[in-house]
């Protein structure tokens, strides 16, 4: 069973750009909206990835928070990653992503971790109490 097919990705979205890069694993989606920031979700049974790129902040933290809460809903992982190795920048809009992924995660029995987080950006994490809801690596 395919992640999510590009249509349907498209008909949600009518104002985002989404693809597929070439040689992505099947159930990978790349989903862009503006130019400040980039989301990947690959799901291999039964853990989930986000790779996100450039900078979470209010203005693009609503968009991620969908995007990767409809991902966990259709494909229900028991572990989601979110790899913060190509984030540029964040505000406490992140730190509210992080948090808001670990509620939605427990309560389907699933877990979080964090990948890739810069000095800092781990740091951030860890002043926040991120480092007790799930492993930052």
């Amino acid at each position: 069973r395919g992640f999510f097919a590009s249509t349907l990705v498209r008909q949600q979205l009518p104002a985002c750009f989404c693809y597929t890069k070439p040689g992505l694993p099947k159930g990978s989606q790349i989903l862009r909206k503006g130019f400040d920031f980039l989301l990947q979700l690959d799901f291999v049974a039964p853990n989930l990835t986000a790779t996100l790129e450039g900078e979470i902040d209010h203005h693009s933290s609503q968009y991620l928070r969908n995007r990767i809460d409809e991902a966990v809903e259709a494909t229900h992982p028991k572990r989601l990653t979110m790899d913060f190795s190509q984030v540029s920048f964040m505000d406490s809009s992140g730190i509210g992503l992080v948090m808001g992924r670990f509620k939605l995660m427990k309560q389907l029995g699933g877990s979080v971790e964090v990948t890739g987080a810069s000095g800092s950006i781990k740091r951030v994490m860890t002043l926040a109490g991120l480092d007790k809801l799930a492993p930052i690596h």
